[in-house]
């Protein structure tokens, strides 16, 4: 959990210690992939 002094809309926690943040620091790019709520509930239970 990210602890947060106002309400975000969207946040993200990453770093030095994962392919992601190695992948965003050298693209400068991300993409946010928000299933359907029909592929939520499959995914989620």
């Amino acid at each position: 959990h990210m602890v947060m002094d106002f309400t975000p809309r969207i946040a993200l926690t990453t770093g030095p210690w994962n392919y992601s943040f190695q992948a965003l620091m050298h693209t400068k790019e991300c993409v946010l992939a928000i299933p359907t709520i029909d592929l939520a509930e499959k995914v989620v239970g």
